[in-house]
């Protein structure tokens, strides 16, 4: 297998705060392009359970399922299958941790490829980290421009 994607960023609020803005906020920091149905007003989510959908939904009321929860540790850990760039039946697997670093929290995102992807993962890899790029520091913003609990 080859190395994951890693994406680290540290964000001045608690483990939980950072957990419930990641999670039930998602819609409101996600960026634009970055979701399926772009430039279609579509809004994200992420059903709050194991087994729930991680998707978006277009004005149309169209929906994408882009991904599934694996993992729900509120405030630690959230894991997912991830469609996008791949498919419900090849999925790669985020995991996203939130450890408590005083008053801080160190925010990590691993993105892991899926076995069946063959030799696709290094192309794919360039694209992923790009994306959590932006992802993340939409993320980071949201929380400094003083997002409440």
């Amino acid at each position: 297998m080859n190395p994951p994607v890693t994406r680290q960023i540290r964000v001045r609020c608690s483990a939980a705060h950072a957990f419930k803005v990641f999670t039930s906020r998602m819609d409101q920091w996600w960026p634009p392009r970055h979701r399926p149905f772009a430039g279609q007003g579509a809004r994200v989510a992420v059903e709050p359970r194991v087994g729930g959908r991680f998707y978006a939904t277009n004005a149309a009321g169209e929906v994408w399922e882009y991904g599934r929860v694996l993992r729900w540790e509120p405030p630690d850990c959230l894991s997912y299958a991830w469609f996008l760039g791949t498919s419900a039946e090849l999925p790669t697997e985020v995991t996203v941790t939130f450890s408590p670093q005083g008053d801080e929290t160190l925010v990590e995102v691993v993105h892991r490829e899926s076995q069946s992807l063959g030799g696709a993962w290094p192309e794919k890899a360039v694209i992923y980290r790009r994306s959590w790029q932006a992802v993340m520091d939409a993320f980071a913003a949201q929380i400094e421009a003083g997002d409440t609990p």
